[in-house]
């Protein structure tokens, strides 16, 4: 969900450190491992953003003006943040 993050943000990429390590980044082509640019030791990985061109998802509530109660899953806002079109 951070690349939706990123996308929803307007940016190229977002970053997430915690994931350095893990066999995910040795699978994906398109994240990658950069210098921090604050000079620390750490390094930081860099994931790109991606934009849905829709984001379908089931709500609870909606009402005829397209609102719609998503409740705690935040993660349904951020996709039809960064989505071109978005439909319940």
């Amino acid at each position: 969900m951070r690349a939706c993050t990123a996308a929803e943000k307007g940016i190229p990429f977002v970053h997430a450190a915690r994931i350095i390590g893990s066999d995910l980044v040795a699978h994906r082509d398109d994240w990658k491992i950069a210098d921090n640019a604050f000079g620390e030791d750490d390094p930081i990985l860099l994931v790109k953003a991606i934009q849905p061109d829709v984001a379908l998802f089931r709500a609870a509530l909606g009402d005829r003006q397209n609102n719609v109660w998503i409740g705690v899953r935040r993660e349904l806002m951020t996709a039809a943040h960064a989505a071109e079109r978005a439909t319940w």
